[in-house]
């Protein structure tokens, strides 16, 4: 029997993705007659279309039933309506299981499992929007090193989405990240430093993190660089290194180089 159904199935599926409307209704009289028969040997008709792309078949029998309302063709409307409505319960169904897989993962200690699930709390993607439990999943991830969720929680508290606006939060989150050598946390985490943002200001902290992210080919933090040298911020001003730095900024395509490289050519 199941090879019966497996048969059936791709049948089924053949039919829309030629094209042919004439086997593509056939398709659908015979998943009809054999609904009853299937039913007796799998516990839902869902387990079926399981095994197709659910997103072809539903193109496919949107244009039937688009091109039957047309030629007010009203049975074959019918039928490819019903086909839609059990894409639309296979869907359901499918986003059930992976909602509850998750879970499962988070429980079990999976932090990617839980920076998901907390994202899908925020959207109020195949449950409930809960900002709280998006919270609390994105902390419990992040207090696991999970760099994501670090990364995510360090924007959050920096602009006031789902909690309150705290600057220190946000820099705490960021450090973690860039310790873990996250680039663009680095580069944060030396910025924040350099104008004291949510941490008292450092320019040695500052210096060091931009060269940790100027050693992964962030361009950005290599221009913050070459104007430290340039301006002698904590630093004894040193043009040659400030060249070095901005030329390196420059093969990484900061367009903003330009501009420092002329001034320090000015002087």
């Amino acid at each position: 029997m199941l090879n019966k159904i497996l048969s059936f199935s791709s049948f089924f599926v053949v039919a829309f993705l030629v094209g042919n409307r004439a086997h593509a209704l056939t398709s659908l009289n015979m998943f009809n007659d054999l609904e009853e028969d299937i039913h007796q040997t799998s516990p839902t008709l869902l387990e079926i279309r399981l095994y197709s792309n659910i997103d072809i078949q539903e193109d496919q029998i949107n244009q039937i039933y688009q091109d039957a309302l047309d030629n007010d063709e009203t049975q074959t409307a019918q039928q490819a309506l019903h086909a839609l409505e059990e894409i639309d319960a296979v869907r359901e169904e499918r986003q059930a299981q992976a909602w509850n897989v998750l879970i499962r993962m988070a429980g079990n200690g999976d932090n990617q499992a839980r920076f998901d699930v907390a994202k899908m709390y925020e959207a109020g993607d195949s449950v409930e929007e809960n900002l709280e439990e998006a919270l609390r999943y994105y902390l419990l991830a992040a207090s696991q090193r999970h760099v994501p969720a670090q990364i995510y929680l360090g924007d959050m508290y920096y602009h006031g989405h789902i909690v309150e606006k705290d600057l220190k939060e946000s820099f705490k989150y960021y450090k973690l990240a860039a310790e873990k050598g996250d680039m663009v946390s680095q580069r944060f985490v030396a910025f924040r430093y350099l104008c004291g943002l949510g941490v008292e200001k450092d320019l040695n902290e500052a210096r060091k993190y931009f060269k940790k992210a100027g050693k992964q080919g962030d361009g950005n933090a290599l221009t913050f660089l070459g104007m430290i040298y340039f301006k002698g911020l904590g630093v004894t001003k040193d043009l040659e290194k400030a060249q070095g730095y901005l030329k390196m900024a420059e093969e990484q395509g900061n367009g903003f180089v330009k501009e420092a490289l002329e001034k320090l050519h000015a002087n």
